[in-house]
């Protein structure tokens, strides 16, 4: 029975909001390339201001969390199993902070397992899920890493944590990277009850 949880926060947990395309046109950044690495390529002169002007960008985004439909289920079942819970997210940890609070999911992270790209290396990295498994003092065998992005399946997987794909408005070219995959958080609870996670 796996008792660690780590989640992905947007698209997985809360409801997508960002136009990274956009983001991409305001900075000035290759369309479709990761945005934090394509930042860190620039000038050092147009660095600093780009990482400003994201953050300017995400945290207008933030303050209109929303949950996911199906998060407070899910979360409030792993909550009754006595289950551990934690964020990594790509956002920075007061953003995530802001976006979990605007979304009603705060109460169930508590403040050591909120982590964020300022707090780790990002995703796909492993660093973050290994901070929070250090935190945890358990191995990231016994985590689950769910997320609806190819970083945080390739995230877990680096970690050594099972992992599960959620099938929002991304699809995993490679399935099988994913232990689990599954269209939405509530088809996790079936799988609990089964004792099957």
């Amino acid at each position: 029975m796996i008792q660690y949880w780590i989640f992905d926060m947007d698209g997985t947990i809360t409801v997508p909001k960002h136009d990274f395309d956009e983001i991409r046109t305001r900075l000035g950044l290759t369309a479709g390339k990761d945005i934090l690495k394509e930042i860190e390529r620039l000038p050092e002169t147009r660095r600093a201001k780009a990482h400003e002007e994201l953050r300017d960008w995400e945290e207008e985004i933030a303050y209109k969390g929303e949950a996911a439909p199906d998060a407070k289920e899910l979360l409030d079942f792993l909550h009754q199993r006595g289950s551990s819970l934690a964020v990594l997210t790509r956002n920075t940890k007061k953003l995530a902070h802001i976006t979990l609070a605007q979304a009603g999911l705060q109460p169930y992270f508590t403040e050591p397992f909120i982590l964020g790209r300022d707090c780790a290396k990002p995703k796909p990295e492993p660093d973050g899920i290994l901070h929070i498994t250090n935190l945890w003092n358990v191995k990231a065998s016994e985590c689950m890493m769910v997320g609806d992005y190819i970083h945080d399946v390739a995230a877990g997987r680096n970690a050594g944590c099972t992992t599960t794909f959620i099938q929002r408005q991304y699809i995993l070219e490679q399935p099988a990277l994913a232990d689990y995959n599954c269209r939405d958080l509530r088809s996790l609870i079936p799988l609990m009850k089964d004792g099957l996670l």
